[in-house]
């Protein structure tokens, strides 16, 4: 093995050939060392030790998660790292942007990365049977603040981005914090001359690291070694060593915890933070930090928000906010974002769903889709828009073309939601707006929202009759009801409809009401309402309580029927336009859930 002085000598031999013509070599003063980060799916295992038993001279680092250390990376890898040919460093599951994850202004999370590295470390050492020497945060973005943390990890370099502030080689306590050039390629298979490492200034006798990011895309899946099987394969064996050889005798200076951060690998800055699309999914990602943090407050138990910690945890890694940074390659790189998005959305709505609070809307709807020009939220729309999750389904309402709707605020159902879990069915209302009153226990009265639900699809089982007498509109046949739920001021009550397609009143209980908001939501145990939510048909009315009964005045369902019912409904005096006209309405399925 040379020694680091005869690399340096090879490789301004090799400088002053390509001035001569020849093959430009990897020159400068100093080794060079290599960082690969290959993807957390990467398995060829064999092909890697296998370009290492063919060419003699080839070492490098590679950054490996504990999950990535199989049993049979250890086995075919173990000969090379004896040899010290080859370097494991320390690599956090995800590669969280940990700068991001550790300060973010509407919920920071300092533990995360003390709990994250502390765990990593621990499985590295229990793994490779020794500690990791060198540590490679996701894209190199690092916070000096986390500089004690990982210090206390008795580790010898951290590897970084490149320095905007010109601080040159430095060092925190004897840990050295590592600049390095992130080989960015962007789709294209990187080539020998890509891996010439730029030297230049006062560092230009100073080690140069490379990094070949995989992980991140910002060169393909499989380049390393696809290099290491291509015409330079011997040229780039023999140039390149592990980044802890490479650093050997390098000191630099003093850096504080309070200096300014290092660019990530990119070199951009704003690369995971600058788009729309990453910006709303860092806010949404803020929204569910900040729900945890006040869920021991609002009452939570420490198992749910342990599970919730888990689920949040899962959303911090790095691919989540990469959007539409990468050009996708072709409909596979679209595909790719696309489930990389819905992912994301699902760690979210396990966050909510463990601290037994409904996912906000927002999470609901994909990052990917771009706004339309000119399109407003509640803007026209003709027919109502239905999303759907693992555990909950929501439904807005259009708002009709050529103006607003005919409906009344006070019967103008705007949004419906159903959340369900082992416990409870949670049905949420969101009205154009609430009646104030004293006298009904729940602040709210004028209105009867009726829920019909059709539990098991099959035509003509149950009732198509509304409750309350509300005789100008019915089910259709096909969508017919076993349960129905009415919600007033007073409470609900659940009604199950008796061979005779009566209904005969379940169970009764309060409901929650937010007048400022328009919203009202009511709690169904399990025990009272069972199956699975997602394949149930919803119908859902808003109806004026008489004396005479309830007269339908709302529902949930296309502008045309919201046109038709506004026809059909009587006035106050009874009268109709269009007498004896019956609205057959049709239940609202879920879509294609997250």
């Amino acid at each position: 093995m040379k020694s680091p002085r005869g690399l340096v000598l090879g490789a301004t031999l090799m400088l002053t050939c390509a001035q001569a013509g020849a093959f430009l070599g990897f020159g400068g003063a100093g080794p060079t060392g290599l960082l690969w980060v290959p993807p957390e799916s990467f398995a060829e295992w064999g092909e890697v030790a296998a370009a290492l038993a063919r060419h003699k001279k080839l070492s490098f680092t590679a950054a490996l998660t504990p999950a990535m250390a199989t049993p049979r990376a250890r086995q075919v890898l173990a000969p090379f790292i004896d040899d010290k040919r080859l370097e494991i460093a320390l690599r956090v599951p995800g590669d969280p942007i940990l700068p991001l994850i550790h300060a973010h202004p509407a919920a920071p999370r300092p533990q995360d990365a003390v709990e994250l590295l502390a765990e990593a470390r621990e499985e590295h050492k229990s793994l490779w049977g020794t500690p990791p020497r060198g540590f490679a945060p996701g894209a190199g973005a690092m916070d000096p603040r986390l500089f004690p943390v990982l210090r206390s990890m008795d580790l010898a370099w951290v590897a970084v981005g490149s320095d905007p502030a010109g601080r040159g080689w430095s060092h925190y306590k004897g840990m050295l914090v590592v600049p390095c050039r992130a080989v960015r390629t962007l789709g294209r298979e990187p080539t020998a001359r890509d891996l010439e490492p730029a030297r230049g200034g006062q560092q230009a006798a100073a080690p140069a690291v490379l990094v070949l990011d995989e992980a991140d895309a910002l060169v393909p899946e499989g380049a390393w070694l696809r290099l290491l099987a291509g015409p330079d394969a011997k040229r780039v064996a023999k140039t390149f060593q592990p980044v802890s050889r490479a650093l050997d005798g390098v000191e630099g200076t003093q850096v504080k915890t309070a200096a300014p951060s290092w660019s990530d690998w990119t070199g951009e800055d704003g690369f995971w933070s600058r788009r729309p699309e990453q910006q709303l999914a860092w806010r949404l990602y803020g929204d569910a930090a900040r729900a945890i943090a006040e869920s021991g407050s609002a009452g939570a138990g420490p198992g749910a928000i342990a599970g919730a910690t888990a689920a949040l945890r899962e959303a911090q890694a790095n691919r989540f906010y990469r959007l539409n940074r990468i050009p996708a390659q072709g409909s596979q790189g679209q595909a790719a974002m696309e489930e990389a998005d819905r992912q994301f959305r699902r760690h979210l709505v396990s966050v909510y769903k463990s601290l037994r609070q409904p996912a906000p809307d927002s999470v609901l709807a994909s990052l990917l889709t771009p706004a339309r020009p000119g399109r407003r939220a509640g803007a026209s729309s003709d027919e109502v828009q239905a999303r759907a999750g693992p555990n909950w389904l929501s439904f807005d309402n259009p708002v009709p073309r050529g103006g607003p709707s005919p409906l009344k605020p006070l019967w103008r159902i705007e949004r419906f939601r159903a959340d369900w879990d082992d416990d409870a069915v949670i049905l949420t209302y969101r009205m154009g707006g609430l009646a104030a009153s004293t006298a009904a226990p729940h602040g709210f009265d004028r209105l009867v929202l009726d829920t019909y639900i059709d539990l098991n699809q099959v035509v003509g089982a149950g009732s198509t009759r509304l409750l309350e007498g509300a005789a100008t509109a019915s089910v259709e046949p096909r969508d017919a009801w076993e349960v129905a739920v009415s919600a007033t001021g007073w409470g609900y009550a659940l009604h199950r409809a008796n061979r005779r397609g009566e209904p005969v009143i379940d169970d009764r209980g309060p409901l929650q009401a937010d007048r400022a908001r328009g919203e009202m939501r009511v709690r169904i145990p399990r025990s009272k309402l069972k199956g699975n939510p997602a394949r149930w048909g919803f119908v859902v009315t808003a109806g004026e309580p008489t004396q005479e009964g309830a007269v339908l005045r709302g529902l949930l369902g296309s502008p045309v029927l919201q046109r038709r019912l506004s026809s059909a409904a009587p006035d106050a005096d009874g009268s109709s336009a269009l007498p004896g006209k019956v609205l057959r309405l049709p239940a609202l399925r879920a879509p294609h859930g997250l």
